[in-house]
């Protein structure tokens, strides 16, 4: 018996990593629990996407090119759309407390530390779908 959770309230996840495999992966694990995704590799890109498109989640990676997750998060929230509202999970792979707080304080809705895996990545998409 197969079994497909899908939650109602998100739709559409946008991800933003740099790193291919990681990218893959969100991906591979989001689209398993029955959302749409879209990917980008920059923060740029990020905005741009947010621009043009409505989105109900992102996974943003801290370190990346062009624009990094911080700087992207204060862009966003300065949007003139619904996007400037979207929950923002940034990822990192420090797990430092004082970013935890840097992060929440820029306006991120939460924050996960890699490695990820299925579960962690579940429980992001459940606790912002209620």
């Amino acid at each position: 018996m197969v079994c497909i959770v899908i939650y109602m309230n998100i739709k559409k996840v946008l991800i933003a990593e740099d790193e291919a495999q990681n990218r893959l992966l969100l991906t591979r694990i989001v689209g398993r629990n029955g959302f749409e995704t879209s990917c980008v590799e920059n923060g740029q890109e990020v905005i741009e996407k947010l621009e043009s498109e409505t989105f109900n989640l992102l996974l943003l990676d801290i370190s990346m090119p062009i624009l990094d997750g911080i700087e992207t998060t204060l862009r966003i929230r300065k949007l003139k759309n619904d996007n400037a509202n979207i929950p923002i999970i940034l990822i990192s792979g420090n797990n430092a407390e004082y970013l935890a707080n840097t992060c929440r304080e820029i306006g991120a809705t939460d924050f996960i530390v890699k490695p990820y895996d299925l579960q962690m990545i579940t429980n992001i998409l459940k606790k912002y779908n209620s």
